[in-house]
């Protein structure tokens, strides 16, 4: 019977893996200095992450405006790589204007969702779900998360928001950044196991 628990207990936790929701704080973004892509506003904004974790399921932008979606990139990084979430959308060279459409509500980039660069006739963009993507000038190719996964990405990370022209500003109140939290490493979870046992086996001897 004792095995029995014991192994039971090392499978509840082996299975055991947590969405978390961490969020940073948002603000505007510096305007780009001129019309010829060669003077970008850059602005940073960071989110503590304070575990490992296996992936990231979404990020997600509050009150995110903007009045030329074609002029920005954003790329969410950590000490293991980065991401491209959103790269000038519409666009087909470095020297070429994207899309006129207008962010203005709550945007979540997750992979399956819509095609953003589908969106090009002007006006703004209905709030929702879209995959996030890197515009490859021309083109456009699908991204994920995968590279900001892994032992080693707890710490600091960092959304970089780049506004390629000028004219047009934008800002978001807070990003919310929605991850799978790393599962323990084996000698862990029979730690956790052995543990959870030992307090069973108190509680029958009482």
């Amino acid at each position: 019977m004792k095995k029995l628990l014991f192994t039971s207990l090392v499978a509840v936790v082996a299975s055991s893996a947590f969405a978390t929701v961490y969020t940073g704080t948002g603000g505007s973004f510096t305007d780009g200095g001129n019309l010829s892509f060669t003077a970008p506003g850059i602005s940073v904004f960071n989110v503590n992450v304070l575990a490992d974790i296996s992936s990231v399921n979404s990020v997600t932008f509050r009150g995110l405006t903007h009045t030329f979606v074609g002029d920005l990139t954003f790329v969410l990084s950590n000490g293991l790589g980065s991401s491209t979430i959103l790269n000038r959308t519409g666009a087909t060279s470095p020297t070429s204007f994207g899309t006129a459409n207008d962010f203005n509500g709550d945007y979540t980039f997750a992979v399956g969702g819509a095609v953003i660069n589908s969106v090009v006739t002007g006006g703004v963009i209905n709030p929702g779900t879209y995959e996030p993507s890197t515009n490859a000038l021309p083109g456009y190719s699908a991204t994920n998360y995968s590279a900001l996964a892994g032992a080693g990405s707890a710490g600091s990370w960092t959304l970089t928001v780049t506004d390629w022209s000028n004219g047009d500003l934008g800002s978001f109140s807070s990003f919310d950044v929605d991850v799978t939290d790393a599962v323990p490493e084996p000698a862990t979870m029979v730690i956790l196991g052995g543990a959870a046992l030992a307090a069973a086996a108190r509680r029958r001897k009482k």
